[in-house]
């Protein structure tokens, strides 16, 4: 896992709608799915197509992405 729940990142190019968004991990999903790992996400803004990540979060403003369309921003270290 690189990234710890509280951390701070920034979404890459998939998927495309919320790309530069930025975003706190909640919790990396318990499951692989298809080999990578999903993060549970809450989103810094509403989406409206967003949910609450099995209710860790407000609904609209939750999202899973994988690892590596994710950007460390700060760490819950620093």
């Amino acid at each position: 896992m690189k990234f710890k729940e509280w951390d701070r990142v920034v979404i890459g190019e998939v998927p495309p709608w919320l790309k530069g968004k930025k975003a706190t991990v909640i919790t990396p999903d318990d499951e692989l799915c298809g080999g990578s790992l999903f993060y549970a996400l809450r989103l810094d803004e509403e989406y409206k197509n967003g949910h609450s990540c099995r209710e860790l979060c407000e609904i609209g403003y939750g999202y899973w992405v994988m690892e590596e369309y994710l950007t460390l921003i700060t760490n819950k270290e620093a």
